[in-house]
């Protein structure tokens, strides 16, 4: 049997790895992963090399998203940090052609409420592009993640997770991926330290009576 697609839409690299690599690991057997990356999440910092970090976060990105079994891996081409500069129109025609060209039965991608407001955008983004219309009829479920650093430092705090996925078996996969993004890791106590990436699995799986999960508001399911 052919296997079906799930698109993760992540702002910038490593989003994906902190909002649901394990459950990427965890799906990546049963359907073909594809991520698309909208910006290269490094220009919007004070102190970079144009060239060298920017090669150097693409080829950590590449190495750890075949730790999570990412299949295709998609860069666009947006500024980082001002998706807000864009006509919004430009990037939903972006999601619409890759969505009706992989036709993916699952969408993952950011809470709209996140203080990034990259993030903010792709989410709002790809909920107007992926509308419940018959073109569309192909994709059955669509989930908000959480990201470390953005959805919990939101003023409104509304992150409120209706999904869990067990990633009780594949934390350890979550935590190689993201030693792979080695400009991105933090030290602890900060939150995108491994430690802290942990916790907050330690913390999503407690809330459900398991060892390690990952939270997710699930903004539409169709049977």
């Amino acid at each position: 049997m052919k296997k079906k697609n799930i698109i993760v839409f992540a702002a910038h690299p490593d989003d994906e790895l902190l909002g649901c690599g394990g459950t990427m690991k965890k799906y990546s057997k049963k359907f073909n992963l594809i991520v698309v990356f909208f910006t290269k999440g490094i220009t919007a910092r004070s102190k970079y090399n144009k060239n060298s970090d920017i090669d150097k976060l693409k080829n950590n990105c590449i190495e750890s998203n075949k730790i999570l079994g990412t299949k295709k891996i998609i860069f666009l081409d947006f500024k980082d940090n001002k998706l807000d500069s864009y006509p919004r129109l430009d990037v939903v025609k972006k999601i619409e052609e890759i969505v009706s060209k992989y036709k993916p039965e699952q969408i993952f991608t950011h809470f709209f409420e996140d203080l990034n407001v990259d993030h903010e955008i792709v989410s709002k983004s790809v909920i107007t592009a992926c509308r419940p219309l018959k073109k569309n009829k192909f994709l059955k479920k669509i989930y908000f993640f959480e990201v470390l650093s953005n959805s919990e430092w939101s003023p409104k705090r509304t992150f409120q997770p209706n999904f869990y996925s067990d990633i009780s078996k594949f934390i350890n996969h979550k935590l190689k991926a993201m030693r792979k993004y080695k400009t991105e890791i933090q030290k602890s106590p900060q939150p995108r330290s491994i430690q802290s990436i942990k916790a907050l699995a330690k913390s999503r799986g407690s809330e459900v009576s398991l060892n390690y999960a990952e939270a997710f508001y699930q903004f539409r399911e169709i049977n």
